[in-house]
């Protein structure tokens, strides 16, 4: 867009300068087709059904669990239109549009840092859970060890215990 605008630059500095009309008839109708060809791309450069050059539509980004937006694009549409086909018509259309480049350049680069923060966060998120159900398996697999060895040591005691009597009988009757 912006080598299309400095081409149209060029074009416009020489139908200033003059020169016989077919000359001049022939940079305008080349300034005009670079005109059409600027139009065609910024009427194509639609995504998800938004096109942010000529909608003039500003997108509010969820960008966190709470609601939290975050807005992309221009309150109004973008028109790279030079008001005439003079180099500094040409000049202020090209300082518009290359702020308008900037702006979708830092808005674009914010957006770009959110989702690598939330992606961030719900790693921890997701490491925090795993850590808690890693320590309550840990607190289980204690409970169990515990309650198996009360059982052995149940069971030996009875068995101790049988084994006692036994004994004893086997010393009366003898």
């Amino acid at each position: 867009m912006v080598s299309a605008l400095t081409e149209m630059k060029a074009l416009a500095v020489a139908i200033e300068a003059g020169g016989s009309t077919a000359t001049t008839d022939a940079l305008q109708a080349d300034y005009d087709a670079l005109q059409d060809e600027i139009d065609a791309a910024l009427a194509g450069a639609n995504f998800d059904g938004v096109n942010l050059w000529t909608d003039g539509a500003v997108n509010s980004v969820i960008t966190d669990t709470g609601g939290t937006t975050y807005d992309i694009g221009f309150a109004a549409a973008v028109d790279p239109t030079p008001a005439t086909a003079t180099a500094a018509a040409v000049q202020t259309t090209i300082e518009s549009f290359t702020a308008s480049l900037a702006t979708i350049g830092t808005q674009s680069k914010s957006l770009e840092r959110q989702t690598t923060f939330n992606s961030k966060m719900q790693d921890a998120v997701e490491a925090g859970i795993g850590n808690l159900v890693d320590a309550d398996l840990a607190k289980e697999s204690a409970r169990l060890t515990a309650l198996q060895t009360k059982q052995q040591l149940g069971v030996q005691a009875l068995s101790i215990a049988n084994s006692s009597s036994q004994i004893l009988l086997g010393l009366f009757q003898g």
